[in-house]
């Protein structure tokens, strides 16, 4: 995917992410929804009034509105996160209520990687952690979760922290 990175724009991240992070979600209300319905349906939870056809559909309704609920809340969270490759450093920002900021100049950038595990590899996407100097050493600084363009995005970090470090080098700094 060579293009000329457009300085400065916000990159929203795409579907495929939040397909992935609602799957988790997902399989554990299938979960929750087979064992309520077929150990449930014995149970005479409700007597006369609350029959084992109710039960059934109670349970399905109940397992909808989670389901609704959870990818309203992944929706909510990924479209409010966004990263930003500048001239000087990469933002990222994310957070619904509480609003997280995280500014990486380049000169402090020591390692770019991308990571994906079996599913993320089937949707395309990968996971970009950025290192900086200083920090906890088991934890990346900025994480940039489920882009499709993740190698274009390593390398042109890599390239801007190559280019900030030589020109610290040739400064004097």
């Amino acid at each position: 995917m060579e293009q000329e990175y457009d300085e400065g724009k916000k990159r929203l991240l795409g579907w495929e992410i939040m397909i992935h992070e609602g799957g988790r979600g997902v399989l554990v209300l299938f979960i929750i929804g087979a064992v309520l319905l077929t150990f449930g349906r014995g149970l005479e939870v409700g007597g006369p009034f609350f029959s084992s056809d109710t039960f059934t559909i109670v349970v399905i309704m109940g397992i909808a509105i989670a389901f609704f609920i959870h990818f309203g809340y992944i929706w909510l969270r990924f479209s409010s996160f966004f990263y930003i490759i500048g001239p000087r450093h990469v933002i990222i920002q994310q957070g619904i209520l509480n609003i997280t900021r995280v500014i990486l100049p380049y000169e402090k950038i020591q390692n770019v990687a991308s990571t994906a595990n079996f599913f993320q590899n089937m949707l395309g996407v990968a996971e970009v952690k950025i290192d900086t100097a200083g920090g906890n050493p088991n934890k990346a600084e900025g994480i940039i979760p489920g882009i499709k363009d993740y190698q274009y995005v390593v390398s042109e970090i890599s390239r801007r922290v190559d280019d900030a470090k030589r020109k610290g080098m040739s400064s004097g700094v």
